[in-house]
């Protein structure tokens, strides 16, 4: 929420453009066959953390 909230604030965005934006992100990354190759630090350590 914070950081939608940021965005709204630094961007100038409602939150209706907000959400259509990490709609198309969640979208986005849901269609990429290697999730390790965008994020693999953080897929890492969800994996060290057992999540």
């Amino acid at each position: 929420m914070r950081a939608s909230a940021q965005v709204i604030d630094e961007a100038g965005l409602d939150r209706t453009q907000v959400a259509g934006a990490l709609s198309a992100e969640a979208r986005m990354l849901g269609e990429v066959a290697d999730l390790r190759a965008i994020m693999p630090a953080c897929l890492s350590a969800l994996e060290t953390a057992g999540l």
